[in-house]
């Protein structure tokens, strides 16, 4: 199907958009609602006693702001849910995530680096120093093993910090956009495309990297499953690891629901977001006067997601849709200076 401008062409990306994100709801809390992990959740919350965090023997922090409702009790809500793919009790789980932060990151990138500039305009303003100190070092952080390196209370800062990043970013991108120089802003409109590619360069490294070591570890499980624990060969097989699980069986902790939540979510996340960009990559051909067909584009997509990794493919088609709108720009700029 070859691109139009005609809006009802997109009925049927829209109606994909609502059958991932249905996809993607029952996925994950239909099935948390199934299997206890939520009900496991809601007697950690509301037990009447101090809730000890699986494998420790140290309590939930309950205070974190000082103000229990709802941020605190939303915090605890994070703490919990995350807890036990932090500690290494669920070494699938552990490994899963780590899989998911490489591609969100790789995701992130983008939105921000759009939201930034403000929508089509170039901007040599990037988010990879705010990224990388409010998203990537908590990240790292709430990996260090408590007590034993780090202190019980630490690590749970750690999970708290890093589920806030969003704020984080934006903060530490107001604070480091403040320290521009002006000769810096002048020139903000001469370096949008060189500036695109340098950070999506960038972004599409750490990604597939990333990509590469998780499926790399998977791979082996399978090649050479004699220099693994029985245990760990199936913790990371690759149907552990990368399948979202169909049947439900009952869990005994929040940790033991984490594996097939992450696996859902990542599932109907990335479809939405890889379709939402092939939407905006429609536009931008409509615009340039490109061809676009859907058909390609979406076999391409799930090709380079096996490849690449969902992340690193969403950094491709962002890419190339810059290419096309920036590149158009810096052409028809081009083309009035040699008047």
């Amino acid at each position: 199907m070859s691109y139009s401008g005609d809006s009802h062409t997109l009925g049927p990306a829209k109606a994909a958009l609502y059958i991932l994100g249905l996809v993607g709801t029952l996925g994950t809390w239909g099935r948390t609602v199934a299997d206890g992990t939520l009900v496991h959740l809601y007697t950690a919350l509301h037990g009447g006693s101090s809730y000890i965090l699986p494998g420790t023997e140290y309590a939930l922090k309950t205070s974190f702001t000082g103000i229990y409702w709802p941020i605190d009790y939303l915090l605890d809500v994070l703490v919990i849910f995350f807890w036990e793919s932090v500690d290494g009790s669920h070494p699938d789980s552990s490994a899963i995530g780590i899989y998911f932060l490489g591609q969100l990151f790789a995701i992130l990138v983008p939105f921000y680096v759009n939201h930034l500039r403000g929508g089509n305009g170039p901007s040599i303003v990037t988010p990879n120093r705010s990224l990388l100190v409010g998203y990537a070092a908590p990240a790292v952080l709430m990996g260090i093993p408590s007590p034993g390196i780090v202190s019980n209370s630490f690590q749970q800062w750690a999970v708290v910090t890093w589920n806030v990043f969003p704020l984080t970013v934006m903060v530490l991108f107001k604070a480091f956009a403040g320290t521009g120089s002006p000769s810096d802003q002048r020139h903000v409109h001469d370096a949008g495309l060189h500036s695109v590619r340098t950070t999506y360069a960038i972004t599409f490294a750490l990604s597939f990297a990333m990509h590469v070591a998780i499926v790399t570890l998977s791979i082996i499980t399978v090649l050479f499953p004699a220099i693994f624990d029985p245990s760990y060969r199936q913790y990371f097989s690759p149907a552990s690891l990368f399948i979202p699980p169909l049947s439900i069986e009952p869990t005994k902790t929040v940790g033991d629901g984490i594996r097939s939540f992450f696996l859902w979510d990542q599932l109907g996340g990335y479809g939405v977001v890889l379709l939402v960009q092939l939407v905006q990559l429609r536009n931008a051909a409509y615009i340039t006067g490109k061809q676009f067909n859907w058909l390609n584009a979406i076999a391409s997509t799930a090709f380079a997601s096996l490849i690449v990794g969902p992340g690193s493919t969403a950094v491709l088609i962002n890419w190339w849709h810059d290419e096309l709108l920036l590149g158009a720009n810096e052409d028809s700029k081009a083309k009035n200076k040699t008047k």
